[in-house]
């Protein structure tokens, strides 16, 4: 006669000791990446909270009883908006202090949108009237912006703008000729070392006004060309 098998007596919470175990080693694992590397306290926050919903879906607390009032993880490895803000803010005032050092108040004008900070030239100083050969007076401006360029590491788009105005003659529209003057300042700056690498052009045409093409002194406003520096996080 065969012998019976003995019951194996398996409790309701014998999962525990293996979950806990997993959570355990992952803990120690990020532990030790951590003591191994000077890491950002904030992302290895993000990185706790991250495995605490994983397993708990709790997002109100992480492993390190670090407590998240919005429930959120952040993604790791991106500043956060204040970090962002405080960079916008700082490059914002060192490019201000270099446009005041080279005495450029007057000929170009310096925003902030959500893109980055412009560093704007209007286009009568820049170009004759339909063409896009830079003027060779305005050279000694542009090596001023160019040693200023050179001073950061952002990425730099040179946009060129126009009026509504139809043109005639070389450049079959607006558009054509914003990107020639686009693209001529790139390649000055180029001449100048800037890394192609760091600079792309767009050409708007008359598509993005900044004043109602109503009158001579608003279309003049329009021509420009604005030299976006490119500030990660801004457009969040």
């Amino acid at each position: 006669m065969s012998r019976k098998r003995k019951k194996t007596d398996i409790s309701g919470t014998a999962w525990i000791n293996t979950y806990a175990d997993t959570v355990t080693l992952l803990l120690t694992f990020f532990v030790l990446l951590y003591s191994m590397s000077n890491v950002d306290t904030q992302k290895f926050e993000q990185i706790s909270v991250a495995l605490n919903n994983m397993f708990t879906k709790n997002p109100a607390e992480s492993l390190l009883n670090d407590k998240n009032p919005e429930g959120e993880v952040p993604i790791v490895g991106e500043e956060t908006p204040q970090k962002d803000a405080e960079k916008s803010v700082d490059l914002y005032s060192q490019i201000q202090q270099l446009i005041d050092k080279n005495t450029l108040q007057g000929q170009v004008k310096l925003t902030k949108d959500e893109r980055g900070i412009n560093i704007e030239l209007n286009e009568k100083i820049l170009f004759d009237s339909g063409k896009a050969e830079i003027k060779t007076d305005f050279a000694t401006t542009l090596n001023k912006i160019s040693e200023i360029i050179a001073s950061i590491g952002n990425l730099i788009e040179i946009e060129g703008h126009t009026d509504n105005v139809p043109i005639s003659g070389v450049y079959k529209n607006n558009r054509d000729l914003s990107y020639a003057r686009a693209n001529s300042v790139l390649e000055y700056f180029a001449s100048r070392g800037i890394s192609q690498n760091r600079m792309v052009t767009k050409a708007y045409g008359e598509w993005y006004p900044i004043k109602p093409n109503d009158s001579d002194a608003n279309r003049a406003e329009n021509r420009r060309v604005n030299i976006l520096i490119v500030v990660p996080g801004d457009n969040k």
